[in-house]
């Protein structure tokens, strides 16, 4: 029993104090791996199945681009309230609990999404999953990676990501499937599937939690966090909506900058801060939540936004969009692979470093594709470059969490990374979609500036959707008006990873260089030494 005990042994989940045993066992450590996998698969499905169902959830329940904004926001808002207290809850009850609890609320949740026929009934089902998955994740990055010895993580986390690439790389052609055969509901069974199995596999194979020191849970934190993202992405949404001008949009705006700019004070100064911000002055790991936020930041809206493009604007049908969207994640599977070794070799700085200039070049290539451009050539190619550094990326910044940070705050690490990752998603959707819907508005208004029967239409435009009623030359001035609007938001996406893309190859550059400076130095005192 004593043997078998530490064969289970993960040195990070050790009560501080008591001394760590050895490494799991090869069959141990490769049975907490198939059990974590479910959850990255989820958040595979969820980048690639909702986004390709959301054209027909418009149709379906008459929504405009805020709803279908909704649909997104919410999975993530509620996501990332709860993904950096992930760990603490999994110190309070243990990791293996912690994962039960998230993939059965993600269950429950996707049954009401699957059973929805209104906005009023989808959404609360979207943020149920959210929650589930905030459980889950951050616990399951930490126990994959700290299972396996150091020399071996970056393949492990490479294959773990290249599995739930395989999945991913499917999950297009599937969702689009789905979609027209049964509707827009079905692209929820598949989740309900693999949230069962990760369930199961949990419960078979995951070792007990030994005892660890209970940390404590930041509920001003939560409160402040999920304020200040709630209200901006209220004010964001909805203003792209209405406008504005409102006084309950200026309202949200002021009070959530607000809670935002209390919450970053706040998180500095608490001993056990929700989301450890410390972390952010390490030199070596800061750049790298930076870089999180801003490829999801831009990856996110661009995913969302091509879907509607593809099939709202294109006329493109859901397999259709599907097999575009196959680029993307054939891609991710190949860079993910390839980023596993290449991380070993050379470390994440270069995979981390790449990534965002060259989604910035896909996102130009997705603006130049307009109205009439060679889809079949520009998307496919524009996609697969974004999934192959994307692949490669995530890789990377997971093996930084557990290469750059003392193993002590290895957790912590990684729920900064996921709740990054999520953030970076949020902010892109809502800003990028309110941007969307503002340009498109803009245009429409210059289109129709002489037809006063038409003014009271331009306030009912938003991206990709035509006004009601509206005739052969106002659908038409509509439809120019998203078309100009996608390449817009796509050029400022582009330019937008270009420069921060810039700014984080440098920071990662300067901070190797000072790293390499103290190391000599260290060297140079201790040989000087008698």
């Amino acid at each position: 029993m004593e043997r078998a005990e530490r064969a289970w042994t993960i040195p990070a989940l050790h009560r501080p104090g008591t001394v760590p045993g050895r490494w799991p066992g090869v069959r141990s450590r490769w049975k907490v791996f198939v059990a974590c996998t479910p959850t990255i698969m989820i958040q595979g499905f969820e980048v690639s199945m909702i986004n390709i169902a959301l054209p027909s959830i418009g149709v379906r329940m008459s929504a405009e681009l805020a709803d279908l904004q909704w649909v997104v926001a919410a999975f993530a808002l509620a996501l990332v309230s709860l993904l950096p207290t992930s760990a603490a809850i999994g110190d309070l009850y243990g990791r293996r609990r912690a994962l039960l609890a998230g993939y059965g609320v993600f269950a429950l949740g996707t049954v009401v999404a699957w059973s929805a026929t209104s906005m009023s009934v989808l959404l609360p089902g979207r943020i149920a999953q959210g929650v589930g998955m905030g459980l889950g994740a951050p616990n399951s990055l930490a126990m994959v990676a700290l299972a396996f010895p150091p020399e071996k993580r970056g393949r492990a986390l490479g294959l773990w990501t290249a599995i739930s690439s395989v999945g991913f790389t499917i999950s297009p052609i599937l969702g689009g499937w789905l979609v027209e055969s049964f509707g827009f509901s079905a692209v929820f069974l598949p989740f309900l599937l693999v949230a069962a199995v990760g369930a199961a596999g949990t419960w078979l194979w995951m070792p007990a939690d030994p005892r660890r020191q209970a940390g404590k849970i930041d509920l001003r934190g939560i409160a402040l966090g999920t304020g200040a993202l709630s209200l901006l992405c209220y004010g964001l949404i909805e203003g792209g909506r209405g406008g504005f001008g409102q006084a309950s949009i200026g309202a949200a705006l002021v009070v959530g900058v607000s809670c935002a700019v209390w919450f970053a004070r706040h998180e500095l100064r608490v001993e056990h801060p929700m989301l450890d911000l410390r972390l952010m002055r390490r030199p070596s790991f800061g750049p790298v939540l930076v870089a999180t936020f801003a490829l999801n930041a831009a990856g996110v809206p661009l995913i969302f936004l091509l879907n509607i493009y593809l099939q709202a604007l294109r006329g493109f049908s859901p397999s259709a969009t599907g097999w575009f969207m196959m680029s993307f994640s054939a891609t991710a599977l190949l860079g993910a692979l390839i980023g596993g070794h290449v991380t070993d070799r050379i470390g994440f700085r270069m995979p981390v470093a790449v990534a965002l200039p060259v989604m910035g070049l896909a996102a130009f290539l997705l603006a130049a594709a307009g109205p009439t451009g060679p889809v079949g050539v520009y998307v496919p190619v524009a996609m697969g470059l974004a999934g192959a550094v994307s692949g490669a990326f995530f890789v990377a910044v997971g093996a930084a969490a557990v290469r750059r940070v003392p193993e002590e705050q290895t957790s912590a690490a990684a729920a900064a990374l996921s709740a990054f990752r999520q953030l970076g998603g949020v902010v892109g959707i809502t800003l990028f979609g309110a941007m969307a819907t503002i340009v498109a508005r803009a245009r429409f208004r210059g289109a129709i500036a002489g037809r006063e029967d038409a003014v009271a239409r331009a306030s009912s435009v938003s991206f990709g959707v035509v006004p009601e009623g509206a005739d052969q030359a106002l659908a038409a001035a509509s439809a120019d008006a998203s078309f100009f609007a996608h390449t817009v938001v796509m050029a400022v996406i582009g330019a937008g990873a270009l420069a921060v893309g810039g700014g984080i190859l440098l920071s990662l550059f300067k901070a190797d260089r000072s790293m390499s400076r103290r190391a000599r130095r260290r060297s140079g005192t201790q040989d000087a030494e008698p």
